[in-house]
């Protein structure tokens, strides 16, 4: 049988003013609140301490924690409990490994404690309410709902009382299968007693992460310095004080949800925070030191940071995503050479731009793919202002029952006081042939419906690229 360790009093703050209060040390109700929610009695483990923590963190609400526990336990049947668990955990994900004990049951309490839950336990028995001018009542629960509490008191007398009127509110006990916190719960046979370390792994949701990079252009637009932050959040309603932290690179497969994630290795520089190791297919990587991840917290930590990164200013013209401008855009690979060569995850890249005669603005931002190492990236900032594009089909005609001839013209006009080049790319929607029968400059095929053009334009000119293609089927 389960026994409550004392005679508990709790205290909860509730909306709309009612507050119920313990009694206070003095008061015979009144009963260790460290006890608060652990049941004892016979066979019951006692924790003597937490040995260590580790949280490792997918890219989407996605946790697992692997907590170690040092608990006495005696020969034979032995109740483990373990508090202060995330209200967002998955129970059925739960590993138990403990060395000379087996588990024939586990379950999972969160049956948490709340004013209407106690009140609903109470009817029929006797409480005691303490209004705000002081006055004491005590009698047995009738009824109660959001605005009142009814008593039946002593003298047989019926109370009805507004919930806003009411200041404390006293239980003398902590009823049956009530909790302060959810509790995993174990039934455990042990081959013998002593102190022993309990190991216990599981999932919980309202844990992820995710990468924010930082890029400064120099001022001639040739080089960037670039720093990498991770961003840890925390919403699985639990706190992991001084714990190991694992970043999982990787794409796992859930049952009815798949849970993406990054796709690539990241290797990080020795002096950076985290250290990068294989685990399976994926890769995990690993915080140096402890850091306490409290509930409800987002936590920044830096990933990388490099100086000096060789960059080019493109200007680009595709008329599918604007139809007379031209975006600029800044393009870098990731490689040793450039000072990288690490596989980068994804996220949102913000790019600023120090100039000596007005400090450093900020020029736009991006978001980045997952991207291994040795490739090339290209974030697009913005419009460029100075720089004006045109297209316009020119002719169209049938060449009988299966091709057609379709002419275009795009205008380029540089209204800038430096020469640039403007790539131009073209999408051959029309069919799934297509050939370039005329141009009025030479063409790059990019894929199996796209060529590009690389125009230069003088400043303060205006340049225009024709060609015609013919779609078969």
């Amino acid at each position: 049988m389960r026994k409550l360790l004392g005679v508990l009093v709790l205290a909860f703050a509730v909306i709309g003013g009612l507050s119920i209060m313990g009694c206070s040390k003095e008061s015979p109700l009144a009963s260790d609140s460290g006890n608060i929610g652990r049941l004892s009695g016979p066979g019951d483990a006692v924790s003597t301490g937490q040995s260590s923590v580790e949280v490792v963190v997918y890219n989407q609400d996605l946790g697992l924690v692997r907590e170690k526990r040092k608990f006495k336990l005696e020969e034979g049947l032995n109740e483990l409990r373990f508090t202060d668990v995330p209200t967002l955990i998955d129970p059925t994900s739960v590993h138990f490994k403990c060395e000379g004990a087996t588990v024939l049951e586990q379950n999972y309490e969160y049956d948490l404690v709340d004013t209407s839950k106690i009140l609903s336990k109470y009817i029929d028995q006797v409480i005691k309410i303490i209004a705000k001018d002081g006055t004491s009542y005590s009698g047995r629960l009738l009824s109660f709902d959001g605005s009142s509490i009814v008593l039946r008191l002593d003298d047989g007398s019926i109370l009805s009382i507004q919930r806003e009127n009411v200041r404390d509110i006293q239980f003398p006990s902590l009823p049956e299968g009530l909790i302060t916190k959810p509790t995993l719960v174990w039934l455990v046979d042990s081959k013998d007693s002593g102190e022993k370390e309990v190991e216990v792994t599981y999932l919980t949701k309202g844990m992820t992460w995710h990468t924010e990079y930082v890029a400064l252009l120099s001022e001639d637009d040739t080089k960037m310095d670039l720093a990498g932050w991770v961003t840890v959040e925390n919403r699985c309603g639990a706190t992991f004080k001084d714990a190991s932290l694992k970043l999982v690179a990787g794409e796992i497969k859930k049952v009815e949800e798949v849970v993406p994630v990054l796709k690539d290795v990241l290797t990080l520089r020795p002096e950076g925070g985290f250290e990068e190791t294989p685990f399976f297919e994926y890769h995990l990587y690993v915080l140096k030191g402890t850091t306490t991840i409290k509930n409800n917290q987002m936590k920044q930590i830096e990933l990388m940071n490099v100086l000096g990164v060789p960059v080019n200013k493109i200007y680009t013209f595709d008329a599918t995503k604007s139809q007379n401008r031209v975006s600029v855009s800044i393009e870098f690979v990731n490689d040793e050479k450039s000072g990288l060569g690490i596989p980068l995850p994804a996220g949102k890249i913000r790019v600023y731009k120090f100039s000596s005669d007005f400090g450093t603005q900020f020029v736009g931002e991006d978001k980045i793919g997952h991207t291994p190492k040795h490739e090339k990236l290209t974030v697009e900032v913005g419009k460029a202002f100075d720089l004006v594009a045109s297209r316009s089909m020119t002719s169209a005609k049938s060449l009988g029952t299966n091709s057609r001839e379709e002419s275009y013209e795009i205008t380029l006009r540089n209204r800038k006081d430096v020469d640039v080049t403007i790539v131009v790319i073209e999408h051959l929607w029309g069919w799934a042939e297509w050939e370039i029968v005329s141009s009025s400059m030479d063409y790059v095929k990019r894929d199996a419906s796209t060529i590009e053009f690389r125009v230069p334009v003088p400043k303060d000119k205006e340049v225009k690229v024709s060609y015609t293609v013919r779609y078969r089927w």
